[in-house]
């Protein structure tokens, strides 16, 4: 079975970042076809399909992940639903619905009665390489997304100084992706 790899521009990023998570509870419930709750590939009969004498995982199939232009942090801190201190479940509930590489926000009301998740997150090991440009002013570093690679483009500003579209134009953006993303 082929490799993929998942990518996004701008809020294209929001969305893949959606889809994965979105695999990892339809896994984690059993609701994906092909898939058992571990998340190894199964035929219709319910057995684990094996490949080469070993068992498809579904990180084996969607293996690499990058992202560029991403405001995925901007959408993490102004738009994530907010809760009162006393919330304890609902904080940690969202902590974990939009579990892959996502950081815990450090709050100390969601110490106060700590509960473990039963959600595996099936895509936490997978590479994820992220492209910005200083100069973006829709993206940036993401730093609250572990473990995951930030790389600074240093293509050429734009006439007005915005960058964000330059992605799709910059050779050394490529090259790169092409190099350290794309690669097997």
């Amino acid at each position: 079975m082929p490799a993929w790899k998942k990518c996004g521009h701008s809020l294209g990023s929001q969305i893949s970042f959606d889809a994965i998570n979105r695999l990892t509870h339809q896994i984690n419930l059993g609701e994906l076809n092909g898939y058992n709750i571990q998340g190894n590939r199964i035929n219709s009969a319910g057995t684990e399909i094996l490949n080469d004498g070993k068992v498809t995982h579904i990180s084996n199939v969607l293996n690499r992940y990058f992202t560029f232009g991403s405001p995925l942090d901007k959408i993490a801190f102004f738009l994530r639903e907010q809760c009162e201190e006393d919330q304890y479940l609902r904080i940690q509930m969202l902590q974990n619905f939009h579990c892959f590489k996502q950081r815990t926000w450090n709050t100390d009301a969601a110490k106060k009665i700590v509960l473990t998740t039963t959600i595996v997150r099936q895509f936490d090991h997978i590479p994820w390489v992220n492209y910005y440009h200083g100069r973006d002013y829709v993206s940036g570093s993401l730093d609250y997304y572990n473990p995951l690679t930030n790389v600074q483009c240093n293509f050429p500003d734009s006439i007005w100084g915005f960058t964000h579209s330059n992605y799709w134009y910059s050779e050394q953006f490529f090259g790169d992706v092409m190099v350290n993303v794309i690669r097997e």
